[in-house]
């Protein structure tokens, strides 16, 4: 007869498992953070109080502030990446799904102000080599997943010769930059005017310029 299963965790398990939640919870209060504070406002003292833990327990998960917020960015643009994946797939020309991809990055960062203010200072500041730490592998991934978009595009005859690489940031200045225009409330949330389908349209176009091809006609005529 099988053995039953033990009532508890082994205490090594137990301690892992509250050690992970914790890592999560400051991720999450960080992020939160961001929203309203911008990434050089959030504070460790404000996130270990949102967590509900003391400072100095906040440096058994992190190194600091720095380490807290590249793993906020690793995690959000792991998520744009799924979130383009997603909206990519499916799409049965690859106008429909480049337009797509933008519609679904408008919508997420017209929800999510702290992934606006982190991607707002990567931009900023990547070229100068002050990006986040981590952030360039997952950026490479997102690359693989846009390069067989924009060689199907060429194949069609309705994109350019695009390059993976800038394509991402373009996009990201497009929407960024109009959300940002404005600034931001008090509860970090962009000030700007415009709708979710406003900017969406704006986006749309911008990048439908940037990668159109020879045989793709000027104007809102393709699909």
């Amino acid at each position: 007869m099988a053995p039953s299963p033990p009532d508890r965790l082994p205490d090594a398990s137990r301690t892992d498992r509250r050690t992970t939640e914790t890592r999560e919870r400051i991720l999450v209060a960080a992020e939160e953070l961001i929203a309203a504070h911008g990434v050089e406002g959030f504070q460790i003292k404000e996130v270990a109080r949102a967590v509900g833990i003391r400072p100095p327990s906040v440096f058994a998960h992190f190194k600091g502030r720095e380490a807290i917020a590249d793993e906020v960015a690793v995690r959000i643009v792991a998520e744009i990446g799924r979130l383009l994946g997603d909206a990519i797939a499916g799409e049965p020309d690859p106008m429909s799904a480049i337009r797509a991809a933008v519609r679904a990055l408008v919508a997420h960062l017209y929800d999510h102000p702290a992934h606006v203010r982190l991607l707002l200072r990567d931009l900023a500041q990547a070229g100068a080599g002050d990006g986040f730490h981590g952030i360039g592998e997952v950026i490479e991934r997102i690359d693989d997943q846009l390069r067989p978009l924009l060689e199907w595009g060429r194949a069609e005859g309705v994109f350019r010769d695009v390059a993976p690489r800038p394509l991402l940031p373009m996009i990201q200045g497009a929407i960024l930059t109009r959300l940002a225009w404005s600034g931001f409330d008090a509860e970090g949330r962009p000030r700007v005017a415009a709708g979710v389908d406003e900017l969406q349209r704006e986006a749309e176009d911008l990048i439908v310029a940037y990668v159109r091809g020879p045989n793709l006609h000027e104007g809102r005529s393709d699909p």
